[in-house]
């Protein structure tokens, strides 16, 4: 299409700029209201930036009527305001029923042409019906001195199929806008800026959860913690959580008894705030260890598994603390030989009992826990790994570890767990030694 051509609307652009129908498709319309007398092509494409769009809507436009170019001999006279309310009013008059049934399809249809009131050619003069049960309204009356309106030449109305095809291509056209409309938009935002959203979300749910999360809940434990500490009573007005200068749980006016009891007759010491550093720890998988893991390639010649955890833990602490430049005191690192499920053969026959059908399976996970030193010995090749024998042995329902290991680690009990696996017990006992004064 020559990007230099200029279009106008004709009448019957005008009359759909006024009146909405379901013929024409939104984005089409769009252009059609960006069509003015004075934009060429280039400008047109310019202000939809979608070339393809532009052209087809022109396209579509000036063959169902509603524009014309400017250098065409039949090109439509520009309307003026008065003009315009002028024809508005005479629609309305001339057919109530449109205000009653705007949802429906209005049509042009060719109607008789009158005698002209002076020796003019004869042209066809627009009426307005409804595609509904036949209306032929009868032409209104004018005064004697009053000029009647200027009619002008409208397209032959097409054949129904006709009709049926140009809608069709109409469809299919917003389609491909609507598509093309999106594909920019996705374009616009961008991975970089996606990135950037996405990390201060993250950082203000973070604050969000911080500062509004229920620390009062545990309030009652934290002192009960802090006066076996210290050996006397201790209480807590407020607690916060503090990112700066350091992170960690502040304690608002503790009050500690000199005697044991918080209003004696002596004055209880107070402290206004007191900081409270969270001490961090690790439970990681030793089967399937992630190879860039601190000390992985040197702990792959180890056969001794105690040596090769003391190995890996040892290269994480070292490789933690140098990077948080945190005290070493606050970062406890644990491995667990070899997965999570080894805990869960401390007692096979309580395992079993968890779900009905898992009793047949009793005695091969016996069997798989006796052939081990301890549970935490069980192998990690991929077929006799821990989980590799729950998952085959138990069915009816079927394992699943998010579902099924924290009941059975439940009914076990910590006790029993600690009691056949010495590397978890180590670790834990490590996690009460904080709480000793």
């Amino acid at each position: 299409m020559n990007p230099d051509l200029v279009f106008l609307k004709t009448e019957a652009g005008e009359e759909a700029m006024r009146v909405q129908t379901k013929v024409m498709q939104r984005n089409v319309r769009t252009v059609l209201i960006l069509v003015d007398g004075h934009s060429n092509v280039a400008q047109l494409i310019s202000k939809m930036a979608n070339p393809r769009l532009t052209e087809n809507a022109l396209i579509d436009l000036e063959r169902g009527g509603f524009i014309v170019r400017r250098d065409s001999p039949v090109a439509a006279k520009p309307i003026t305001s008065n003009d315009s309310v002028q024809t508005q009013s005479t629609a309305e008059d001339r057919f109530p029923e449109l205000s009653l049934l705007a949802d429906n399809t209005l049509e042009i249809q060719n109607v008789q042409p009158e005698p002209p009131l002076t020796p003019t050619p004869q042209v066809t003069k627009p009426t307005l019906s409804l595609a509904l049960p036949a209306l032929t309204p009868s032409p209104p009356s004018l005064p004697p001195n009053e000029p009647r309106p200027q009619a002008k030449v409208t397209p032959e109305r097409p054949a129904l199929l006709e009709r049926i095809k140009q809608c069709w291509k109409t469809h299919r056209l917003g389609s491909e806008i609507s598509d093309d409309f999106a594909a920019v938009r996705r374009a616009r935002i961008g991975w970089k800026r996606s990135l950037v959203f996405g990390g201060v979300a993250s950082v203000a749910v973070l604050i969000f959860a911080a500062l509004f999360f229920p620390l009062s809940v545990f309030l009652p434990d934290v002192e009960a913690v802090l006066s076996r500490s210290i050996g006397r009573q201790a209480r807590v007005s407020e607690m916060t959580i503090s990112f700066y200068p350091k992170p960690g749980i502040l304690l608002h006016k503790v009050s500690i008894s000199p005697e044991g009891k918080v209003g004696d007759a002596e004055n209880p010491l107070t402290i206004q705030e007191l900081l409270l550093e969270p001490v961090v720890t690790t439970l990681f998988d030793l089967y399937k260890l992630d190879k860039r893991f601190p000390g992985f390639e040197r702990s792959r010649g180890i056969s001794d598994l105690r040596q090769k955890l003391d190995v890996l833990r040892g290269e994480l602490h070292a490789d933690v603390v140098a990077a948080a430049g945190c005290q070493p005191d606050r970062f406890i690192p644990y491995i667990q030989p070899y997965e999570f499920e080894a805990l869960l053969f401390s007692d096979v026959p309580t395992l079993t009992r968890v779900e009905p059908g898992w009793q047949a399976a009793n005695d091969a996970l016996a069997a798989a826990r006796a052939a081990a030193e301890s549970p935490e010995h069980i192998n990690d090749r991929p077929e006799t790994k821990p989980a590799a024998h729950l998952e085959r042995e138990l069915r009816n329902p079927s394992y699943r570890k998010r579902r099924h290991g924290p009941i059975a680690a439940q009914k076990i009990g910590l006790a029993r767990i600690e009691a056949e696996c010495a590397f978890f017990a180590a670790w834990l006992a490590q996690i009460r030694m904080l709480a000793q004064p």
